[in-house]
């Protein structure tokens, strides 16, 4: 037993005492916050890093530490990006392997801190949550010389208190918050919990109400108490001891003001106006900095296409005469994008004439079109500065098959030159026109000898084999992305969690990195970010095992995206994933806001939106154009196949989704283009036929009868083919009264889709099948429109040309139901 224990209270409030004496000695020293100091130049540009360490006893703030991770960050990491400033948390739940010694656990959590200073003027993003317990104390032999020295330790305290010491207090730290919370909750805590949320131990006690007290009188305006409720047992992390707290909005929300406030005043925004096109180039920068930083196992493919630019050499040796283009080839998630971004970084360092574009990168990068026209303006910034002022042409109403023209001239203009050009083309199987005859049309089979072309690809797609079609003059040279061996994924999984601090032991890593999935990079990252948000530490094996059997990147994709839906207790989530996966082409940021309210005529608060955005960010992706309103689709095809086969594999539930789209574009959608795009489709998917007929019929947004309405009339129509002549076949007439009605169909109309008919004779007569004949009196006609006997005059009804086959003749009744 401690001897502590058996102190009295005079020996243990002496103990605590001499704690804040020598916390005294160590403040206000200026050579701290200067050693630690990496002072903020408001004349760089480009991103900056945030780092902020969440400081707290375990056992205890679980569900604090959970709605950090999984609400406020990502919120308040969205603002951040929107200044060019990434964020990062340092959350050190787990990450300390079980084998570790005092002095590495010590050295890992005051490391963070100094590594966090660094980036912040000395002065770290600090938040620190106490409730009523103090935390353990090392014993004063775990406690080494060298720790002693180089993080001033003061003996007796715990490792909590040091990080508060350590990141704020010597310093007066102005970016650390402090948030005390209220007891009142424990009396609804089961007796069996009260162990982990309450200290027993008397110095535990004493420590605890000095360091409260000192808090507040320190950092009047940085201290805050907030209160929670007892929710039950978290049951979602495999252990019985987890406990569930409710009520920590107000939580939230002085986190989120409190570093927005802290940052703001730290990280001095930066004025400057940029062009759209700077804008686009900024983006694409920051695309490739983030995606070919680092680049694990592919050494080889990285010097295959180095060698391939800057030398004219592929696979085989050669290197004269006119080049195929490299295609660098791999399954989802393979990392082509990332070796295509880490080359870009290379060339670029080499000074080469470069034009790049990634396929995703920014709004607007996945249109055909918008890819032609920038490298139209590449190739005319190239020649613009030549004595000959040899320039294409571009102008703002040219086709893409004007600018394919226009490209190839610039290929072959830019083989006059002596210098070696590169063009870099990531992703081509994303181009919006993936499904057209024209798809890759615009791109050469082979250039000149000094312009070096590499793209990249899914292997299988519609992209690979129309560039391999027997068509081309030249097919591409493959370079196809092997798995990963089990080296470069031990250092992807030590990179990924080392950025927070992270680290499993021997046998947690070879259970990762021995998965089957782990040979995919991707899959490897999404693993490696499921670890980082779990929150229990002495289960992470056991879910390391459970990511094992998820051998495949959409067996995985199908295990996160159930966890997402089942954390959001509203079901936003998995309405949002089952509207897109129902939708033509993505959703509208306003359009997702209506779709996820109850009434339609009324959008969700702006706060519900956000939060699910920002959860489902990941996975999705802007495909909207420049200066257009957001509109989000899934990143990867991948992600949607998952969705339809969980959230949606109920037919009768996708008609669900079908249905409140068709509800939300047909009935409160004020943008007539998306209603004409978006409500005939989604009441066709619905099975609201007869609704289809009305709104084709009534439909009056368009102006005028459209060539988009023809198909859904083709998919109306009756299917059952006519004989002319026979009894199976029968003439359609309309009494005078239908034909007189204002705005209705008239003898002069198309009795299927209402366009005028200026000619009409017996080849072009409306007729349907025996089975949609109308019965009537004997003796007398029935109108197709009113159903019902013309008594006085009728007249019969035919068909336009676009509607009538004259060879195939087909019944013209629309079918309902």
């Amino acid at each position: 037993m401690n001897k502590l224990t058996q102190t009295s209270e005079e020996e243990i409030q002496a103990v605590v005492d001499k704690c804040w004496q020598d916390i005294g000695d160590i403040c206000g020293d200026e050579t701290v916050k200067k050693s630690l100091s990496s002072p903020f130049d408001p004349r760089i540009r480009g991103w900056r890093v945030v780092r902020l360490f969440v400081s707290s006893t375990f056992a205890d703030y679980h569900a604090e530490r959970e709605v950090l991770v999984k609400k406020v960050v990502p919120e308040l990491r969205e603002w951040c990006e929107e200044k060019s400033i990434n964020l990062i948390e340092c959350d050190l739940r787990w990450g300390v392997p079980k084998d570790s010694t005092t002095e590495t656990t010590i050295r890992t959590c005051l490391g963070e801190i100094n590594r966090c200073a660094a980036e912040a003027d000395g002065e770290p993003f600090f938040l620190n949550m106490l409730g009523e317990r103090y935390g353990w104390i090392p014993k004063s032999s775990e406690i080494s010389k060298e720790i002693k020295e180089e993080y001033q330790w003061i003996f007796q305290t715990s490792i909590t208190h040091m990080e508060i010491i350590h990141a704020a207090y010597k310093m007066q730290n102005k970016n650390a918050l402090f948030l005390l919370r209220d007891s009142e909750f424990l009396a609804d805590l089961p007796p069996q919990m009260m162990k982990a949320f309450v200290d027993d131990h008397p110095l535990n006690k004493a420590h605890l109400k000095a360091l409260k007290e000192n808090l507040r009188q320190r950092y009047p305006e940085q201290v805050f108490d907030y209160s929670c409720q007892y929710g039950g047992i978290d049951e979602s992390t495999g252990r019985s001891k987890v406990v569930k707290l409710k009520g920590l909005e107000v939580f939230c929300q002085i986190v989120l003001e409190f570093f927005k406030s802290a940052i703001n005043r730290s990280i001095p925004t930066v004025n400057q106006t940029l062009s759209v096109e700077e804008i686009e180039l900024s983006m694409h920068n920051q695309f490739i900095e983030l995606r070919g930083q680092l680049v694990l196992g592919r050494g080889e493919e990285i010097t295959t296409v180095m060698n391939y630019v800057q030398h004219g050499t592929i696979s085989d040796g050669s290197g004269s005469g006119r080049l195929p283009p490299l295609i660098v080839l791999g399954s989802s998630g393979s990392g082509k994008s990332a070796l295509m971004a880490y080359c870009t970084l290379e060339i670029q360092n080499l000074g080469l004439p470069l034009f790049f574009h990634f396929v995703g990168a920014c709004p607007g990068s996945t249109v055909p079109l918008k890819l032609l026209e920038k490298l139209v303006r590449w190739f005319n910034k190239g020649f613009s500065v030549e004595e000959n002022h040899f320039l294409l042409t571009l102008d703002a109403d040219m086709s893409v098959n004007q600018l394919q023209q226009e490209i190839k001239k610039g290929v072959e203009e830019l083989g006059k030159r002596e210098e070696v050009f590169v063009i870099m083309i990531d992703a081509v199987n994303q181009l919006a026109d993936v499904e057209s005859q024209e798809h890759m049309d615009w791109l050469p089979s082979s250039f000149p000898h000094n312009v070096r072309c590499v793209i990249s690809a899914v292997t299988d797609s519609r992209s690979v084999i129309l560039l391999y079609d027997e068509r081309r003059a030249l097919s591409p040279v493959p370079l196809p992305l092997p798995d990963l061996d089990t080296s470069a994924r031990q250092e992807i999984v030590e990179h990924k969690l080392g950025k927070y601090n992270k680290k499993l032991d021997a046998e947690q890593m070879e259970l990762l990195i021995k998965s089957q999935g782990a040979s995919n990079p991707l899959w490897l990252s999404l693993s490696c970010e499921e670890l980082r948000v779990f929150g229990v530490f002495e289960t992470i094996t056991d879910h390391i095992k459970s990511l094992q059997n998820l051998s495949a990147l959409k067996e995985l994709l199908e295990f996160i995206m159930n966890r997402l839906t089942a954390e959001d207790e509203d079901d936003n989530i998995q309405k949002v994933l089952g509207l897109l996966a129902c939708s033509r082409g993505g959703l509208g940021e306003t359009e997702l806001q209506y779709l996820l309210s109850d009434d339609l005529s009324k959008a969700v608060a702006m706060m519900v939106w956000a939060q699910v955005r920002r959860t489902l960010k990941p996975f999705l992706r802007n495909i909207a154009g420049r200066r257009e309103e957001e509109r989000l689709d899934f990143f990867h095809a991948s992600i949607q196949e998952v969705v339809l086969e969980t959230i949606l594999q109920d037919s009768e539930e996708k008609k669900k989704f079908h249905l409140k789209l068709a509800d939300y574009f047909e009935l409160h959608c004020k943008d007539k283009d998306r209603v004409i795009f978006m409500a005939p489709e989604q009441l066709k998917l619905a099975g609201k036929r007869k609704r289809l007929l009305e709104f084709l019929w009534n439909e009056k947004r368009s102006g005028k009868p459209g060539q988009w309405k023809d198909r859904y009339y083709e998919d109306l129509r009756c299917d059952m083919r006519l004989l002319p002549g026979t009894a199976f076949s029968h003439k359609v007439h309309i009494c005078r009264f239908c034909d007189m009605k204002r705005g209705a169909l008239s003898e002069h109309s198309c009795f299927i889709c209402g366009r005028f008919t200026p000619w009409r004779n017996d080849m072009q007569a409306a007729r349907v099948c025996h089975a949609h004949n109308l019965l009537g009196p004997p003796n007398l006609v029935m109108c197709y429109l009113c159903r019902k006997p013309a008594f006085i005059d009728y007249t019969m009804v035919y068909l336009c040309a676009l509607c009538e086959n004259v060879a195939i003749k087909r019944c013209a009744m629309l079918v309902t139901d």
